[in-house]
């Protein structure tokens, strides 16, 4: 079912401002660093820039159920965190943009990181409040298509934020670069700085994991254990403990084999503007892929999706191991790639989709962030490890490695009946 067109423009401009900071650390800063004698291990820690990622499920209660600092009444609550933090992004990326480049120095390299651990925080804080109103902004049959929106506009932010900086710091230098992309954050603001407190909300499906908060769990009490309460009101609710197995699992193969992705092209001995048309490429097809991935897996089911595309995920990091290798040509390397992009929008959205099932009422922002915390806890320590494993090995391992997790994966999510019994809440 598809969504109105304010909604629409509204999820596409909130998700659109996360991609672009994603993209600039997972896809423009690697292969520049590459290109400054950065090694494997130092690129693969970029990962733990993420951190504020994890670490938000700690404050995500407080999002969901009170007021920003910066507010007093109790109106639109969601839309001040949304209008604060991501004013607080827009700052940092205006700092970064004093920069002269990617820098090298030890103090440059240290400011630098404190920088983007904010804007991070930023970032996740603004997707907390965003992800509550998604959930309450999104019937239960128009989540399939309102989380294409959601992994779609994420994606091309990450298309704005790597491919045309890649392609306009040779040519305009990295100062007006990130200058040109504080400008279109700024623009991304204005949908949600003219909602209006009245647009109406829809009420979430309650499905058969969300159970209603019990006095124990309410996030309505006062006291300093509120988050804590929360989570574990979510957490200890039936079944839910096979479906969180599978989530936390099912990205380690790409968390591990696409950190090194854009070092691999890099080593290939493609250069920026070649590694930029090719991101570009590949963000605009998984971009496609994503809104045509919202309207097949209604009809599919998301849970009995997952499988399938555990089996491709797999596939797709083996793919990679020949051009590690040295083997194949450009045309290799542009259909591996091409791939794999498809695979992950198709398995994003159907996770996104599930995850959202689960959402008890009134916990929405919370309770997605839960999950997305875990499985990102997991991701993260694979994707920072990933650096490590290609510097002690080669590329080519580390490829063969995150394949053989692949197929882990598929027999992780065969074996725990309760996950398949979930397409029929999220189909």
């Amino acid at each position: 079912m598809p969504l109105s067109l304010t909604h629409t423009i509204l999820l596409l401009s909130l998700y659109f401002s996360q991609g672009v900071p994603a993209g600039f650390i997972v896809h423009v800063l690697p292969p520049l660093m590459r290109q400054e004698g950065a090694s494997f291990e130092a690129i693969g820690l970029l990962k733990l820039l993420a951190l504020p990622w994890v670490l938000k499920v700690l404050w995500s209660p407080w999002v969901d159920q009170r007021n920003p600092p910066w507010q007093r009444g109790t109106v639109d609550r969601r839309r001040s965190w949304i209008l604060g933090t991501q004013g607080l992004v827009i700052v940092l990326m205006g700092i970064l943009a004093i920069f002269t480049g990617v820098p090298t120095e030890l103090s440059g390299v240290l400011l630098a990181c404190s920088l983007l651990f904010l804007l991070n925080t930023a970032a996740a804080t603004q997707d907390i409040a965003t992800d509550g109103l998604a959930v309450t902004l999104l019937s239960p049959h128009q989540r399939a298509w309102g989380n294409a929106i959601q992994v779609g506009g994420y994606k091309l932010g990450m298309i704005v934020c790597s491919s045309a900086l890649l392609l306009a710091i040779p040519m305009w230098g990295w100062r007006f670069s990130l200058l040109g992309v504080v400008g279109l954050l700024l623009v991304c603001l204005l949908p949600i700085l003219y909602r209006k407190p009245s647009l109406p909300l829809v009420s979430p499906l309650v499905s058969p994991l969300a159970s209603p908060l019990t006095s124990e769990g309410s996030a309505k009490t006062d006291d300093g254990w509120v988050g804590i309460r929360s989570h574990w009101a979510f957490l200890k609710q039936p079944g839910l403990g096979a479906w969180l197995g599978v989530l936390m699992v099912f990205k380690i193969p790409d968390a591990l084999g696409s950190a090194m992705v854009k070092p691999m092209l890099v080593d290939r001995g493609m250069g920026l503007d070649e590694i930029a048309f090719l991101t570009l490429v590949l963000s605009s097809v998984g971009l496609a892929a994503v809104f045509l991935a919202g309207m097949v897996l209604d009809r599919w089911g998301m849970s009995r999706s997952l499988m399938l595309l555990a089996l491709l995920q797999a596939g797709a990091m083996l793919a990679y191991a020949p051009l590690a290798l040295g083997h194949g040509g450009v045309s290799m390397i542009w259909s591996v790639c091409l791939f794999e992009q498809v695979v992950d929008a198709f398995s994003t959205v159907a996770l996104f989709a599930i995850m959202m099932e689960v959402c008890r009422p009134g916990h929405e922002g919370a309770d997605f962030t839960v999950q997305a915390c875990l499985q990102g806890l997991v991701a993260g320590i694979a994707g920072s490890l990933s650096g490590f494993i290609a510097g002690l090995t080669s590329l080519g391992l580390l490829f063969i490695a995150a394949g053989g997790f692949g197929l882990l994966v598929c027999m992780i999510v065969y074996r725990m009946p309760h996950t398949r019994s979930l397409g029929g809440a999220a189909s």
